[in-house]
């Protein structure tokens, strides 16, 4: 399936045209023909609201960095010579909220998401780009903790791509791994800051400072015991000063007790000093520790990276979410900043961070003599870092520069949502494409009537839902799908009528002689396939074709659907790839109820093969939909976008 298709490239034209009459105030005129048009019309409503008005005015110069002044270029396709004005941030927003999201990387998990907040929810996607391109963050403060995303320093840079909309997508997608403690990074684990993880930065720190610890602790007892002979001196001082006798006695003796005493006060002064000292060192991992978790967390961000390639990745199956590390140097532009994709960028990275940070962090430390200790530490540090011992425990778990999360869907929605508790949903496991089907009518003939209410007059409203391997939106709006759960009779009996049984009386009268044999056994076996010597049905003709090619399952599917098409297949989904929708039919090849993906124009229909071990009851992964829209209807969103709500 191409992934930049015209027709994407058509959609980002279109949605830079109406964003351009939109802010010129010139007349639209659009007529619905297709799903696409429709969803111009909706964004279109939508900014023409008074609340859209309001927000596309606030989108003014200057933004937060040179790097969203190039986003904003070339969602619009502006030369670099035009000078950037505040109607063009408008244009861009615009254009943003018109243009359709699809999925051209294994990233389902944010996409599905990212499309249902652009249909669904325009206002959030308006906030969350006046946030990205005021501050260069999103931020969500929930459970007593506050959650910041800095804008995704990657767009893809596909033609067909909006820049803007897709550098939004990708900053959702970091959502989907959120930490609220450095401890949580991949970085803290490869770095091996607990001291109790040997071969790692801590262990060494500790190590270096326990070692002058010891040695302070050594030179305070030597002192202390210099001290106690000190004070005996001069006790012994005082008891010969009672005796004198006589005034040079007495003399002498005070003269003597004074120089005991002095040596005494300065014993005292010494043992205080290294005590003090030992205190200090004792106390300066602890130090170290803190202001190295908030320095790391300022110069290193874990970014999602839509372009990490995982072993086994097909088209159809969601991938795991891929993050990368990034340097940013201490700057807040992320056209600054620096993604390491290697062990020899990771080391560079490493050592310009330690050195950067060691005049803050000199400067934070209120003990004099801890300069000198942080600035030998950096240096052991430093020359550690570059060491082999160091990159064989920093390897030994994951890349320090690159890694999957366990992230997924429903952790990106709490995170963006700030949902302490869980999404309602139901779920289970699918035993065939009939079964699915009926799954997704009962639930919906089940849901209170309004959350369905939505359905019956918007075609195009969602319910986010997932396979065990992608997630998809739902649409229960669509026609005839839409008859089948508004039905009051027995879900099976719909489904048999309305779908199965004409869909057998169409493919199953059907004869192929050896010619049509051949047409269609050539496009498959190529120039050794020899048609059968009697006319053969189709579920017959499949089985002949399986023993001549077993390899060939899904092409010898798709051929035989591409020349036998089901009169009207029934849409149920958005797919999010390209222009394709999830849609029932039954398969030519079997005369069964079959899962295909559906072109919006109805000139490609593919049979969803790869899917088949999610259909057949031979896994006890779930499918699921998401069955309560108001799980998904707020967010603590930052300070500016919460005064921008009162416009």
């Amino acid at each position: 399936m191409p992934l930049d298709l015209p027709l994407l490239h058509h959609h980002l034209a279109q949605a830079r045209t109406l964003a351009h009459a939109l802010l010129n105030e010139d007349e639209i005129t659009l007529t619905p023909r297709t799903i696409w048009d429709e969803h111009f019309m909706r964004g279109l409503r939508y900014l023409q609201t008074k609340e859209a008005k309001g927000l596309l005015k606030r989108f003014t110069l200057p933004v937060a960095s040179p790097y969203i002044e190039s986003l904003v270029r070339m969602s619009l396709s502006l030369p670099k010579n035009q000078k950037l004005e505040n109607i063009h941030l408008q244009m861009g927003v615009a254009s943003a909220v018109l243009c359709p999201l699809r999925q051209i990387v294994g990233s389902c998990f944010a996409t599905a998401p990212a499309i249902f907040i652009q249909r669904e929810q325009p206002k959030h996607l308006l906030l969350d780009l006046y946030d990205l391109m005021m501050l260069g963050q999103l931020k969500r403060t929930f459970a007593g903790q506050e959650f910041v995303v800095p804008i995704s320093p990657k767009w893809g840079e596909r033609l067909s791509d909006h820049p803007l909309l897709r550098a939004w997508e990708y900053t959702l997608a970091s959502f989907s791994d959120y930490k609220t403690t450095f401890s949580r990074w991949n970085l803290y684990q490869s770095l091996g800051l607990d001291p109790k993880e040997e071969g790692g930065i801590g262990a060494l720190i500790y190590g270096v400072l326990q070692e002058k610890l010891d040695e302070a602790n050594q030179e305070v007892e030597k002192l202390h015991q210099e001290y106690v002979r000190a004070v005996d001196e001069m006790r012994m001082s005082q008891a010969l000063l009672r005796q004198a006798d006589n005034p040079d006695r007495m003399r002498r003796r005070k003269g003597e007790l004074d120089v005991r005493a002095n040596h005494a006060y300065g014993c005292k002064d010494s043992r205080d000093q290294a005590s003090e000292k030992a205190q200090s060192l004792s106390q300066l991992f602890s130090f170290l520790m803190t202001q190295y978790a908030e320095k790391f967390q300022e110069y290193f961000l874990e970014v999602y990276d839509a372009d990490i390639e995982h072993l086994n990745e097909t088209l159809y199956e969601d991938s795991p979410a891929g993050f990368r590390l990034c340097y940013k140097h201490g700057r807040s532009d992320p056209s600054a900043w620096t993604l390491i994709y290697n062990q020899q960028e990771f080391v560079t990275a490493l050592r310009q961070f330690f050195l950067a940070v060691e005049p803050q962090v000199t400067n934070a430390c209120e003990w004099e003599e801890g300069v000198k200790e942080i600035e030998a530490l950096t240096t052991t540090i430093v020359h550690y870092t570059q060491t082999e011992e160091f990159l064989t425990f920093a390897l030994k778990k994951k890349k320090p520069w690159s890694y999957t999360s366990g992230g997924n869907m429903h952790s990106l929605l709490k995170g963006y949502y700030c949902i302490e508790g869980e999404l309602a949903e139901e779920k289970r496991p699918i035993e065939n494409p009939t079964d699915l089907l009926t799954f997704f009518l009962d639930l919906l003939k089940a849901l209170p009537y309004p959350v369905t209410k939505p359905f019956e007059v918007d075609p195009l409203a969602s319910l986010l839902a997932y396979s065990p391997t992608h997630a998809f939106l739902l649409k229960p709006g669509l026609s005839p799908f839409k008859e089948g759960w508004l039905d009051k009779g027995f879900t099976y009996t719909w489904i048999r009528d309305h779908v199965i049984e004409p869909g057998k009386a169409y493919f199953g009268g059907i004869r192929l002689d050896q010619k049509a044999q051949v047409l269609i056994g050539e496009k498959v076996v190529k120039s050794s396939f020899h048609p059968h010597g009697e006319p053969l049905s189709l579920p017959d003709f499949r089985a002949y074709l399986m023993d001549l090619s077993p390899q060939q399952e899904e092409a010898i599917d798709n051929a035989l659907f591409q020349a036998f098409r089901p009169p009207k297949p029934l849409l149920f989904a958005d797919t999010n790839w390209a222009d394709y929708f999830f849609a029932f039919a039954v398969n030519p090849a079997t005369l069964e109820l079959d899962l295909y993906r559906v072109s919006t124009d109805g000139t490609r229909t593919f049979p969803m093969t790869p899917w088949r071990p999610y259909l057949d009851g031979s896994t006890s992964a779930s499918w699921g939909v998401l069955t309560r829209p108001s799980d998904l209807s707020g967010a603590s969103l930052s300070d500016i976008a919460l005064k921008l709500k009162k416009v």
